[in-house]
């Protein structure tokens, strides 16, 4: 069954979750200071350090109006040695790996809002036989005068997330539902297709397929070549969720989404039938906001095990084929986690970073100089774990101890987006719709 208020409910959520970061508290202690000046509700300061690695600026680049406050967590992805990256006006854009130079530009023509006009917009005309006063008949003209202006004005596409690429495509979604795939060589729009609600992520693409995750809980299964829709999947949503979607993760043959329920859910890519559910985060409390045990980063595959956090501080192992949990852990968090073939990485929503042995779990380090200042889910650089936060800084930390090795600023505004790392160049989209790129020295 489809929610209804699945939009309602995220704002609510938002609202919510500010809540629950304001009332963190930090152990005394940790920063040092006069103890007059602690201010534990505020985003920790941060501390000079001698960095153990340089790392450069490479380009940056403009991609259009950012998410601002939408809560899209707009990101790059690249593929074939292009960067596709969008923002939510302004279109899609490819850019060179190495240079940031712009090598397509695709914007779409804008809409009619009449197009989208729904039917109550316009007041009804009296049934046969029955009178009508002279002021509802005022209301009825004044009524379709207004709609006939809407009509005629033209609005632009606002897209959402950020672009999804595979398979020569590069596939975006809209606030509106809208979804459009594009030819990766060029930018021309190769099909267009309706999904009943926002796309605030990006879509998966492989094996022959398209799959866009919507606001609502429901996983549509698209021909990579058509754009006919194949199948679709539901999961009902919790009454108070975070802001935000997991993107699906593919695997061969199959599909992994992390819902909001804070389950991890297997489905089969052929038809999108169920094969196993599994949990990450436990939906307990007294309250609906106890409860919240959102997955809204994306499960990661690596090789036959699935991992995966929840905003309930919960992180899992998973076999991949059977759904049989391999270990499960109370440090996490929403937004994601970075894999090693040692370690497991994860940013937890109060703001400390822990490492995680990837075989057993254990917690072999954890960071908790950057409370509050609401990271992004780390990613991996070369032998660091990378993270993002709030006022535009990149924090690079040793994979080995969790020690700061380097900072530096990608624009002044906030970054919520996980950082993207191709061919060893690190990528930073803030919400100002800045793309900023950098490499170790």
């Amino acid at each position: 069954m489809m929610a209804r208020n699945a939009t309602g409910k995220r704002l609510l959520a938002v609202a919510a979750l500010v809540l629950v970061l304001s009332g963190c508290s930090t152990i005394k202690g940790w920063f040092g200071g006069n103890k007059k000046d602690e201010k534990p509700t505020e985003p920790a300061e941060l501390v000079e350090f001698t960095p153990s690695v340089e790392v450069a600026k490479v380009w940056s680049a403009n991609v259009g109006k950012g998410e601002d406050r939408l809560g899209l967590q707009q990101a790059p992805v690249v593929a074939d040695g292009r960067v596709y990256a969008a923002a939510v006006e302004g279109g899609v854009r490819a850019l060179d790996l190495q240079t940031g130079k712009e090598v397509w530009h695709f914007k779409p023509e804008k809409t009619r809002a009449g197009d989208a006009a729904q039917p109550d917009q316009v007041a009804e005309e009296p049934a046969q036989g029955e009178e009508e006063t002279k002021a509802a008949k005022r209301a009825r003209k004044e009524a379709a005068k207004l709609a006939k202006k809407a009509a005629k004005r033209k609005i632009e596409w606002r897209f959402s997330g950020g672009p999804g690429a595979g398979d020569g495509l590069v596939v975006i979604g809209t606030l509106d539902g809208r979804v459009i795939a594009l030819d990766a060589s060029n930018g021309t729009e190769k099909w267009r297709a309706k999904v009943p609600n926002e796309v605030i992520t990006a879509p998966a693409i492989g094996q022959g397929y398209v799959l866009v995750r919507t606001n609502d809980g429901r996983v549509s299964a698209f021909d990579a070549a058509s754009g006919e829709r194949r199948w679709f999947w539901t999961s009902e949503l919790p009454s108070l969720t975070v802001r935000g979607n997991a993107p699906v993760t593919l695997g061969p043959g199959v599909v992994f989404v992390g819902n909001d329920d804070g389950t991890v859910a297997a489905l089969s890519l052929r038809d999108g039938r169920q094969v196993w559910s599994q949990t990450v985060g436990s939906p307990d409390g007294r309250s609906e906001l106890d409860r919240m045990a959102d997955v809204d980063g994306p499960p990661v595959l690596d090789g036959t095990t699935l991992f995966a956090t929840s905003y309930k501080k919960e992180t899992v192992a998973i076999e991949g084929p059977s759904g049989r949990p391999l270990w499960q852990r109370d440090n996490g968090g929403p937004g994601g986690l970075g894999v090693t073939s040692s370690h497991v990485v994860v940013a937890d929503q109060g703001g400390t970073v822990w490492g995680l042995d990837r075989y057993s779990g254990n917690a072999t380090w954890s960071n908790p100089k950057m409370l509050r200042r609401s990271l992004t889910a780390p990613s991996i650089h070369g032998d660091f774990a990378v993270v993002g936060d709030f006022d535009g800084y990149v924090h690079w930390l040793k994979l080995d101890n969790g020690e700061e090795a380097a900072r530096a600023r990608a624009g002044g505004k906030a970054i919520r987006a996980k950082p993207v790392v191709a061919d060893g160049i690190l990528l930073i989209q803030n919400v100002e719709g800045e793309l900023t790129a950098f490499r170790f020295k």
